[in-house]
Parts: C-alpha cells; structure tokens; sequence
C-alpha cells in the first residue's frame, strides 16, 4: 500500500528571511499609520474646540484607516509516499 502525502512547506531559510522583514515592514507601517490616525484625532479635537468657542456647530470628519495585513508564509510544496508492506 502507498499513500502519497503531499503538503506546503515554510521551512527554509528563504521563507524565514522573507517572513522576518515582512513583519518589521508592517510594525513600521502600523506604527506609522497610528502616529497619522494620533495626530488626525488631534487635529479633529482641535477643529472641534475652535468651532465651538466661535458658536458654530462641528461634525468630525470620518476617515477609514486601511488594515495593514502580513503577506503569507513563502511555501514550496513537498511531495512524499508513505508505503507499507502487508506480505510479510
């Protein structure tokens, strides 16, 4: 009897190196993007406080912030059979 198994494989020293730096790209994004989103919430409260000393009403504006997502794992697929022998 023979089962072939055969299945992604994210073990080697490529796929590491790669997920590594991925993952320091997106800290440094997502960083990024909460100093902008800290400083639009700043701006907003600002716009907000000069509105209502002047007597004006104040909506604040709505922004959608993109999700900053990981790349998947770099792969290669592996091909193996198992085989077992029932005759003896």
């Amino acid at each position: 009897m023979a089962v072939p198994i055969i299945y992604d494989s994210c073990l080697s020293d490529d796929a590491l190196t790669q997920a590594v730096r991925n993952y320091q790209e997106v800290e440094a994004q997502k960083e990024a993007q909460l100093q902008q989103q800290q400083s639009f919430n700043e701006d907003q409260l600002l716009k907000q406080d000069n509105a209502l000393a002047n007597g004006e009403s104040y909506e604040p504006e709505f922004r959608e912030w993109p999700e900053i997502e990981y790349m998947p794992f770099v792969s290669t697929q592996s091909h193996f059979v198992v085989c077992l022998d029932t005759m003896g």
